[in-house]
């Protein structure tokens, strides 16, 4: 055991930030009133903060989301970038520098997701040209196909990851077409 009266903090502190997020996983001493560290006691605390691209929602970070099951996805990619993990210290880069109008522009249903065989990605359909690229979370891209929509119809498209090009891993789905890009977020086992 380490004193945290002198030392400072029993234990480390860490978090992550893109443009939207930011996430903070820390691990608390599990009783105030103890000077000393104790592992026993200690418990692992998170927070999820949508701050927005110009802090525009949650400039002060009071909102804390990590512990509504539908941003589990989400701690799961940013946590995979954190210390002790398989993304620690590596550069991502993705290709998906686009800030959605509004969250009517953002969700695609994958399903089913996470998923090791043939998965639907289903998406509201306009008439006109269309793209659809999925790309693995440092931005190689896996699957692409363009095509053009007669009709304003929705569209299924099935993927089927293969050996070759998919890895188990979090990749990314973006759909383009007219004005119009949806983005999803699919897991392979």
């Amino acid at each position: 055991m380490k004193s945290s009266a002198v030392e400072g903090s029993c234990f480390p502190s860490h978090s992550i930030r893109t443009k939207k997020w930011h996430y903070i996983r820390y691990q608390t001493n599990g009783d105030s009133t103890l000077t000393t560290c104790n592992e026993d006691l200690s418990e692992i605390q998170e927070e999820l903060y949508n701050i927005g691209v110009n802090r525009e929602i949650d400039p002060y970070e009071w909102n804390n989301l990590a512990y509504d099951p539908a941003y589990s996805g989400l701690i799961e990619q940013l946590a995979s970038y954190l210390p002790g993990n398989p993304n620690y210290n590596q550069f991502a880069r993705t290709s998906f520098d686009v800030v959605p109008e509004s969250d009517e522009n953002v969700a695609l249903l994958i399903a089913p997701n996470p998923t090791s065989d043939i998965t639907s990605v289903l998406v509201p359909g306009q008439k006109g040209d269309w793209e659809l690229i999925v790309t693995s979370i440092t931005g190689v891209v896996v699957y692409r196909d363009r095509g053009y929509n007669d009709f304003n119809i929705m569209q299924e498209f099935l993927l089927e990851p293969s050996a070759e090009a998919w890895s188990p891993g979090t990749y990314l789905v973006k759909y383009q077409q007219a004005e119009t890009t949806r983005t999803g977020k699919l897991i392979v086992h």
